[in-house]
């Protein structure tokens, strides 16, 4: 059996030179048209990329030491229990060191994100806040999402469609790259970066991904090819990363199947500080949004 996955989506700028995209081709995107569905039109107009299995290294940063602190930061935590109450404190945060992973199994992936207008065709509905026939669906409640896959398995089509896990989710994200950000393992990224992404890496990211500081400035949004200021933008605008794969930097930040558990001493708070009812496990959900700034944990 294949696995397909999607990408189902939720809800400090520096300047480059001006040709943000030059040596780079952008994809032509196909509109859906209303007819029966079925898996050509699947593939048609949300087009899948096979990644083959292999392995990677899986983090936020290559390496680090205690001794490093320009890579620390200090987090101020705020805990309870029932014998100590409410408790303000602060904490060192490091980046975690890199782990090597292994992919077991081939599968294939969204090279888009979902748009609006494949799952209203497909659903009968858009939740979306902001509307547009190719900006990526979003603010679906978990619920939609399985409706959703429900519905794409029903076609029986000898694919499994879900949703990836985090650790494939990256995988396809750095796409080989075996430095900090996935870009740096294209070819030509220097002929149309004139700077040193070692000391300036989050031009990289302003250039392939949507975050704040380009959706927040109209003068950049507009000669990055951005047409909504403050808001989700079409798909496929932004250069491929090395497999193939658009928009995995902000727009919109991508779900996955996988689920986070806060360990049994740590709960979520409320308002007042005090230990909320609210379930301590959730999903993760990758890559950022427009809402976001740049920065290494961007992936």
């Amino acid at each position: 059996m294949r696995f397909v996955f999607l990408f189902i989506i939720f809800t400090h700028f520096v300047s480059a030179r001006n040709d943000y995209f030059e040596g780079f081709e952008r994809s032509e995107i196909v509109i859906p048209i209303e007819e029966p569905f079925n898996s050509v039109y699947v593939s048609k107009f949300n087009p899948f990329i096979l990644v083959q299995s292999g392995t990677f290294y899986m983090g936020s940063h290559p390496g680090y030491k205690k001794e490093d602190q320009h890579l620390a930061r200090k987090v101020r935590m705020v805990t309870w229990n029932s014998k100590t109450g409410r408790k303000i404190h602060s904490e060192m945060f490091y980046p975690k060191l890199r782990e090597k992973t292994e992919i077991k199994e081939d599968f294939e992936l969204g090279k888009y994100e979902v748009t609006q207008i494949f799952f209203k065709n497909f659903m009968g509905f858009n939740p979306s806040q902001f509307k547009g026939e190719l900006r990526p669906v979003e603010n679906l409640s978990r619920q939609q999402i399985n409706l959703f896959l429900k519905k794409l398995n029903a076609l029986n089509d000898k694919y499994h469609y879900r949703l990836p896990t985090q650790i494939e989710w990256e995988y396809a994200y750095r796409a080989g790259e075996k430095d900090t950000f996935f870009f740096q393992n294209l070819s030509n990224y220097r002929d149309y970066m004139d700077v040193d992404l070692k000391r300036n890496p989050m031009i990289g990211l302003a250039v392939f991904g949507w975050l704040k500081g380009n959706t927040s400035r109209l003068k950049i949004l507009k000669k990055q090819g951005g047409m909504y200021l403050g808001q989700t933008q079409m798909i496929g605008l932004k250069p491929v990363n090395a497999w193939g794969f658009h928009d995995m930097v902000g727009n919109v930040s991508e779900r996955t199947s996988s689920i986070f558990q806060l360990p049994n001493d740590v709960h979520w708070l409320d308002s007042s500080g005090k230990k909320s009812k609210k379930n301590s496990r959730g999903e993760l959900a990758m890559g950022g949004s427009y809402k976001d700034i740049a920065s290494i944990y961007s992936r």
